[in-house]
Parts: structure tokens; C-alpha cells; sequence
């Protein structure tokens, strides 16, 4: 039995359609695999590959993947790039020259799924594999027009005996990551579940092509719960062996005991205490675990990121703008698709923000009467890591200035009440024992001196009445500024 892969990725694209850096290094990645004889078996002269191909010769490419495949053989085929649908909802898939005129899609500039489809009916072979990391809504955000829902019926166009299809994204949901990686979501979880052996479920050695899929696609919705892989197994094409595991390594033994018992990216005292011993039992170092346990803990954390990223997004927008405009909706809409967050995600996230804001009205802080607060303009610039300003952004804040007596005053900002999160995960490298439990702070609003207090300043509140304790001048002055 012959194992054959045809893997194709296509990151350059006419204007119209986005690029998508990340599908030839998905190739690259799914190839490394593949070959690796402990993994996937190919051999290197049975993988085919293509990047940034023309029509005409990844046509050929497919016609020769299918056309010499023997009853026994088990043939792959891999597609990252974009995949786009017609006016009647017909499948094709992207080409290094795919382009629309007049807001529709340039028919033979692209390869319809139909002909794949013909390709793998015409085959003897038993055994096919079709892996779809595909973008279907690329070329609908630029334009192309849609008369359904967006939904692409995979098995319908796909389908067929001894098949095992695969699909980073069923509709019309983004399934590339534009940033934090080199591959795209789902290829990276499909990589790291043949690489590691994670997606074998029963131990049995064997990956299995449902196997791999229920790895990945577990993976993926915890790092973006919008993105929805589907697996459309035919016959038997479920029980499809696509690669080995190493049965008995101790590595993977500990990443399944952490992937059993990790929840929410945290791990309960008896659970942590649980997998140290078994570290400790098969003998595996702190620096190995604790790379285990980042690895496993990344799709949590990844989707914790793109949440507060759109926190931050919403807040600047509102304080930018009193009432939200219909073109700032629109775009934070696409944002949330773009960081592929769920409705019921930016839900909770608007309703958090509104009871702060409720929250911020009844306890804010008022100047003292005769004083009215202003607004005044700021600007915010962040550095990469060769202290380089690589973005500025302007913001606003709320003063007041009040009179301290005597020709003194003193100008004071008004902070806003929110909530961090205080401590740290015990998986943290170099973590202190007093950085437990991880918990939620909530600060109440408060007004802080706008500069460095000077001596005069000091030197006429240190004057007012007495409330509660003496004021230690010194000691009290050198922390700089006052605070309401």
C-alpha cells in the first residue's frame, strides 16, 4: 500500500482577494509530518507539492493524484487558501490568478470543487483523505456575492465511498489567523496533533482521521469559539489510519493527563498535585512539563487575548465617540469576525462594560463645588522591542483644577473604577507562592494629582484640618502625587 499526498497552498492573490501569508507555510508544516517516517510514513518522493499554483497545473496536479492511486492506496489531498462560493453556491477553490470583475467571481480563474469531485469518483482508489483549511468568506468580505446563507454543503459537493473530508470552517467564518502565528488555526492543530501525538485518543499508536480532527477541532474552539471545523466521514472513512504515535512515550502520556485535567487554562490544587507526581513517576523534567503545559494552555489563552482585545477596541470606541456610529457597529463587527468571537462573547463583554459604566456614574468623583471638570487630549505610543514607537493612538480624560489658597493649584485627573485580574496561573515560570489564587480586583473611580506634586502643593495640604491620622511630611511627599 502506497500512502500519496497532493498539498497545495496558496498565499498570493489577484487585488480583490486578501493574502494569506500563512498557506504555503501550512504546506511546509503539513509536509514535515507527513514524511517524518515516526509519523506520517509518506514517502518523500509520494508528496506532491504546489505553491501559489495556476489553474491549469494544479488541475493536472489533481488529475495525476487520483488517475494512478491503486484500490489499497491511501491518498491525501491538502488545501490552504481561499475558498469562495458563486452566485449558486458552488464550491471552487483558489488560485494564485483567481479574480472577480464586477463584484463576481472570474470563473476560470479558480477550480471548482466539481472537478476535484469528478477526479475522486474516477479513482480506484478506497482511502481518500481531503483536508479543506479554507477561508469560504475571503472573497464575500471583498465583494463577491452570496444568495444563500453562506453554509457550503461540503458533503453534497465532496462526498463519496471510503471518504474522510475535513473542513477548517463549514460557512462563511474566517479560518486564518492574520497574527500570533506562523500557520493558520486549524493546520496548527493538525500539525501538533500528528507532531505530538496528541490526537491519539485510545493509545492505540494509530492516528485516525476522526481522531485527528476531534484534536483539532477542540483546539480550535477553545482559541476561537466563532470557527466551527466540521469532519464528513463516508462509510468507512472515518477509521482512516493517517499516522503513527509513539504508544508508550512518556511525553505523551503527560500531555493527555493535562489535556484531561485542565479547565479554563487552570488546573485545581488536587489536579496540580496529581501531575507532578506522575512528572516525578516517568521521569520527566520541570522545563519539559512546564512546555507541555504552555503548549496545552495556549488555544485558553489565545482566546482570553483576542477577548480583552476587543474590550480595549469597544472601550476606545466609545470614548471616542458619545454615541456609536453606524460605521464604527459595522467595523466592530468585522473585528469580532476577524478575532472569531461568538455574538454571545461580545454580549457579555458589552454588558460588563455597561455595569461599569453604571457603575463609574454613581460613585464618581466630584470636584469640589465651584470647580467643573474639562476634558483634555493625550496621546498614547507603544514600542516594540527596540524601543521603536510602532503605533499612537489619542485619547481623552476628564480634570478639574482646584484651589488650594494662596495663588496654589493643584489639577486632578479622573481615574475610571474597572477590574484586572491579581496573581498569576501556577504554571508561571518563576511564580512566587503568594501569587495565589488568581482573583478579580475592582477599583472604584478616584481623582490623582495630573503632574508631580510640588513642595507649595505639599505644603498646603499638609495645612488642612486633621481628618483621621498625622501626615508624616516627608515620608508622605516623596510618593509624588495626590489622590483623592
Amino acid at each position: 500500500m502506497r500512502k500519496i499526498a497532493l498539498l497545495i497552498g496558496v498565499s498570493e492573490y489577484e487585488p480583490g482577494l486578501n493574502p494569506l501569508p500563512a498557506a504555503v507555510k501550512d504546506v511546509d508544516a503539513m509536509q514535515r509530518v507527513l514524511a517524518n517516517p515516526e509519523m506520517g510514513g509518506f514517502a518523500e518522493a509520494d508528496i506532491t507539492v504546489l505553491k501559489n499554483p495556476q489553474r491549469q497545473e494544479m488541475e493536472e496536479a489533481i488529475y495525476e493524484l487520483f488517475s494512478h492511486g491503486q484500490k489499497d492506496d491511501l491518498l491525501l489531498f491538502y488545501f490552504s487558501g481561499h475558498g469562495i462560493t458563486d452566485d449558486s453556491g458552488k464550491l471552487y477553490l483558489s488560485t494564485r490568478r483567481t479574480r472577480k470583475q464586477n463584484g463576481s467571481l472570474v470563473i476560470p480563474s479558480a477550480v471548482a470543487a466539481g472537478y476535484l469531485h469528478d477526479r475522486m469518483n474516477r479513482s480506484r482508489s478506497q482511502s481518500q483523505v481531503i483536508i479543506l483549511d479554507c477561508c469560504f468568506s475571503g472573497a464575500i468580505a471583498q465583494g463577491l456575492t452570496v444568495k444563500d446563507d453562506g453554509t457550503v454543503n461540503i458533503q453534497q459537493q465532496l462526498g463519496g465511498k471510503g471518504r474522510a473530508i475535513l473542513t477548517s470552517s463549514s460557512s462563511t467564518q474566517y479560518s486564518f489567523e492574520q497574527e500570533g502565528s506562523e500557520l493558520s488555526i486549524y493546520t496548527r492543530y493538525l500539525v501538533e496533533g500528528i507532531e505530538k501525538g496528541a490526537a491519539d485518543r485510545d493509545s492505540d499508536g494509530w492516528i485516525s482521521v476522526d481522531e485527528l480532527h476531534a484534536y483539532a477541532s477542540s483546539k480550535v474552539q477553545e482559541a476561537a469559539p466563532a470557527m466551527t471545523p466540521k469532519f464528513f466521514p463516508v462509510e468507512e472513512g472515518y477509521k482512516i489510519l493517517l499516522a503513527k504515535s509513539p504508544k508508550d512515550d512518556p511525553k505523551v502520556k503527560y500531555r493527555k493527563a493535562v489535556e484531561l485535567r485542565i479547565n479554563r487554562g487552570q488546573f485545581s490544587i488536587p489536579a496540580r498535585r496529581l501531575l507532578n507526581s506522575l512528572r516525578l513517576q516517568w521521569n520527566i523534567t520541570t522545563e519539559v512539563a512546564t512546555a507541555i503545559e504552555a503548549e496545552v494552555q495556549q488555544p485558553y489563552q489565545e482566546y482570553q487575548r483576542k477577548l480583552k482585545e476587543y474590550e480595549t477596541t469597544l472601550l476606545e470606541a466609545i470614548r471616542a465617540e458619545e454615541t456609536l456610529s453606524e460605521t464604527t457597529l459595522n467595523d466592530l463587527r468585522d473585528y469580532q469576525q476577524h478575532l472569531n468571537l461568538t455574538d454571545e462573547d461580545v454580549a457579555l463583554i458589552e454588558e460588563q462594560i455597561l455595569s461599569q459604566q453604571k457603575a463609574t456614574q454613581v460613585v464618581q468623583p466630584a470636584p469640589t463645588k465651584g470647580n467643573q471638570f474639562q476634558q483634555f487630549e493625550f496621546e498614547v505610543v507603544r514600542v516594540n522591542s527596540q524601543g521603536q514607537i510602532s503605533d499612537r493612538t489619542s485619547h481623552r480624560a476628564e480634570f478639574f483644577t482646584e484651589d488650594l489658597g494662596n495663588g496654589v493649584l493643584l489639577e486632578m485627573v479622573s481615574i475610571p473604577g474597572g477590574q484586572f485580574l491579581m496573581g498569576s496561573p501556577e504554571s508561571e515560570l518563576e511564580r512566587s507562592e503568594d501569587e495565589s489564587p488568581q482573583h478579580t480586583v475592582t477599583i472604584q473611580p478616584f481623582c490623582m494629582g495630573k503632574y508631580p506634586i510640588t513642595q507649595a502643593q505639599w505644603q498646603a495640604v499638609a495645612n488642612f484640618p486633621k481628618v483621621k491620622i498625622d501626615m508624616n511630611h516627608p515620608t508622605a511627599w516623596r510618593m509624588g502625587f495626590l489622590i483623592y
